[in-house]
Formats: structure tokens, C-alpha cells, sequence
């Protein structure tokens, strides 16, 4: 992906991860998720070799979340046995999705700056 980045001149990509499963049910082994870049609109990429797909819409809740490697899942948890029960929405099945400010795999510090979307119905 960063080959893909830089061969097409992206300067500060957005970086997303979908995520197809909830970590604090399904162990981590196998958890599954998709690590994306937002295509820049009207670019004209050098390269179509990676896939492309568009996040489902709907309603979404969306949370900032700031934190250090390891934050994440307690924050996860958080959000479908605390505030999901009390908000009394439901979630979908619609993947979750983080939209990275700053990525804690990519800074020194282990750091990270977030929003956080989760896929609701009432």
C-alpha cells in the first residue's frame, strides 16, 4: 500500500481501517480487518491495482478517541457493553471503521488520534 501512496504522489493519505470483526468477541487470532487509503478526488491515479470499495452508508455513531497502542480494544469494549446497552441503539452488520489522524503503527511513540464509526440502528 505504501508503494501504491508514493508511486502515486498522496501526500497525507487518509488511512482507514475496516473492520470486520468485534475483538472483544472473536479472539484476535482471527480477527480480520482491511487496511485502506480514501482515494483522493480528482486524481488521476498512475495505478488501479488495488482494490476499490465504498464504505456501506447509513447511521453511523462516531466516536474521537485518543490513546496508545492497546487503548483500542478497552475502547472497542467499551462501545458495544457499555455505551451500546445504555444508548439502547443496536448495532448492524455493517463493519466498523476507524479513520486514522494519527497511527500508532506509524509513530514512535505508539500514539494514536482516531474517529471511530459504528454501524446503528434504533
Amino acid at each position: 500500500m505504501k508503494t501504491w501512496i508514493l508511486s502515486n504522489n498522496i501526500d497525507n493519505p487518509t488511512q482507514i481501517a475496516l473492520l470486520h470483526d468485534n475483538p472483544t468477541i472473536t479472539p484476535l487470532a482471527d480477527c480480520q480487518y482491511v487496511a485502506c487509503v480514501a482515494e483522493p478526488e480528482a486524481k488521476d491515479m498512475k495505478s488501479e491495482r488495488l482494490p476499490k470499495f465504498q464504505i456501506a452508508g447509513g447511521v453511523y455513531a462516531k466516536f474521537n478517541f485518543e490513546g496508545i497502542h492497546g487503548d483500542m480494544l478497552k475502547f472497542i469494549h467499551w462501545v458495544h457493553h457499555e455505551w451500546m446497552v445504555k444508548s439502547e441503539y443496536e448495532t448492524t452488520t455493517k463493519p466498523s471503521y476507524v479513520i486514522y489522524h494519527k497511527n500508532n503503527f506509524l509513530e514512535e511513540d505508539e500514539r494514536f488520534d482516531v474517529s471511530f464509526y459504528v454501524s446503528i440502528t434504533y
